[in-house]
This record gives structure tokens, sequence and C-alpha cells, in this order.
């Protein structure tokens, strides 16, 4: 779906996607169509073919210059409900146009529309700045989700050390799984910030290139942050593989225990069950509740012993 936005003070209001616009626009294409698609490479001026590969969610972040626009990639968290990675989408610029296109929903861009029509931000009618507020919202989504993986580690410290499982080494490497992803992306969109720093987009202007220094703090502070949760995680496997070993040792060590319970009987009746001719307590009238009684108290002793110890 093809949708046009104009800026009026501030604010996003959606208009006819007129190819012939003087003024600054925002065109978003969410699962282009066939029809999305040439009316898009018809502004652009490319094959369909070079706009559906830009498309691509796997796609390196990158700056690549046109004779028209310039294009970059970016990488922004998204989830389908099962797991966390990142996905790849193209952000056109033109002299008076920024063009975004997805081919899933991306909350960045959604929250940028809803926050605006809401009067929850101000955006400004410039390439420059309104690419900034893009990137600005993806950063913040990345943000997002790290303050989520930061609670989940908590929780998975707990599990680690009071109750180890399965499902919490599991949840340990979906979580590491995450932090890879989004390693990656932050590696590679530092990149395309350093570029815009260095002059490679030819639609902004030299004197706000320093606009965008905020965004290369933020992504170096994301970045720290996702080493420092990956971190923190190695720890907490190592602790689940602690705990895992040190429970296996106190189940070793009770069934050490509670077979020496019944080492010592075991050896009495083996002592009176031998078949020698002269043995002092066969004959005697009470040796076999002696003989008992000896069990007993063996058993009684150790078991006194073990739980002293906190071996039971």
């Amino acid at each position: 779906m093809l949708k046009a936005f104009s800026l009026v003070k501030g604010k996003i209001k959606e208009v006819n996607s007129d190819s012939s616009r003087k003024s600054f626009h925002w065109i978003d294409c969410s699962s282009p169509s066939k029809t999305d698609i040439d009316s898009l490479t018809k502004k652009l001026g490319i094959t369909p073919e070079e706009f559906k590969s830009n498309l691509d969610q796997r796609e390196r972040p990158r700056i690549e210059a046109f004779d028209k626009f310039t294009l970059l990639i970016f990488k922004t968290p998204y989830t389908d409900g099962k797991a966390t990675k990142t996905i790849s989408f193209p952000i056109f610029l033109g002299k008076n146009f920024v063009i975004t296109a997805h081919k899933k929903d991306i909350q960045p861009i959604k929250r940028i529309i809803e926050d605006s029509q809401n009067n929850r931000t101000n955006i400004y009618s410039c390439v420059e700045q309104f690419t900034i507020k893009i990137l600005d919202y993806i950063f913040r989504e990345y943000f997002a989700f790290l303050d989520d993986i930061e609670q989940e580690i908590d929780v998975l410290e707990h599990k680690a050390m009071k109750k180890p499982d399965q499902s919490t080494v599991e949840h340990i490497f979906r979580t590491k799984k995450t932090l890879i992803y989004f390693h990656n992306a932050l590696s590679a969109n530092r990149e395309v910030i350093a570029g815009i720093e260095r002059e490679l987009v030819s639609q902004f202007s030299k004197t706000r290139l320093k606009l965008f220094r905020p965004l290369y703090d933020d992504i170096v502070q994301l970045i720290d942050m996702e080493a420092t949760y990956r971190d923190i995680l190695n720890g907490t496997l190592e602790i689940y593989l602690s705990s895992v070993s040190n429970n296996m040792n106190v189940v070793i060590k009770k069934m050490t225990a509670y077979g020496s319970l019944i080492l010592v009987p075991t050896l009495i009746s083996g002592i009176y069950g031998m078949n020698f001719r002269f043995l002092p307590e066969l004959e005697w009238r009470y040796g076999y509740y002696f003989a008992l009684l000896m069990m007993l108290f063996s058993v009684i002793g150790l078991y006194a012993y073990f739980d002293k110890k906190g071996w039971l």
C-alpha cells in the first residue's frame, strides 16, 4: 500500500501521491504491489528489478548514490511474535522527497505517523531532519528492545541460580541470538551514519550534518549496551552450568549417603551369614535379635551423622 504525506507546521498530513509535487513530501510504501512499484520506479528513474532488490530484508546497510536520489539501507528491529531479529529496508532520498519501502510493517514508521497525528512529535519539512526523525525512531525501537532484554536477563539469572532447567538454557540462547543480530545490525548502521557525516549523501546540506552526531552517539551507546548484555548472558550461562553440576553433585551425594545406610547392615548380615562351624552368637538364644539391633542402631547412627552434615 502506497501512502503520501506532506508536512504542514510539524504535522504529517496524508495527500495524494502526485509525482510532480514540488514541496517536500514523504511517500511510505508497505508491501508494495506491482502498481506501487511501477509508480515509485517511474519517480526514481530505476527499473522494477533494482527496486525489488533493495527491498530484500537481508540487505546490508549502506549508502548508494544514483542520478536522481541517494539510497540508504538501514536495519531495524522486528519481531514476529516468536523471535526477535533485524530486517533491512530502503530509504530513498531526493531533493524534495523521502521514500520508505518495506515488505512488513515497521514499528518506527507507524509510530512516526501516529505521534505526528496525535501531536506527540514535531517533524520538519526538509530531507535532513526528516531522515533524522526516521533514524531516531529506529534507535528508540532498539532501546525499547534492549530494555526488555535487560528485564529478561534479570529473570534468567534468578532461574539459573534457583530453578535451572532446559527452558532456561533455551531462553538464554534465544536471547543471545537476538543480541548477535542486534550487534551485526548496529555495527552496519554505524557505518551508514559515519558515511553521512563524511558527506556521502549529496541531498544533505553540509551545515546540517552535525545534526547526525547525536544519532552516532546513540548507536555507540546501543552497541555498548548490547555487548554488556551479551557478557552478562555468558555469565548467566556459566551460572546455569554450575547450578546443574552442583545439583548433580547433590543428587550423587544423597544417593551415596542412602547407599551407605544399607552398607553396614549388609556387612553385619554377611558376617553372620558365613558358613563357619563355630560362630559364638549362633548358639546364643538372643543372637538373632542382637544382630537386628546392631543393624538398626548402625542405620540410625549413620542417618544422624549424615543429617548433621547436611548430606541428606
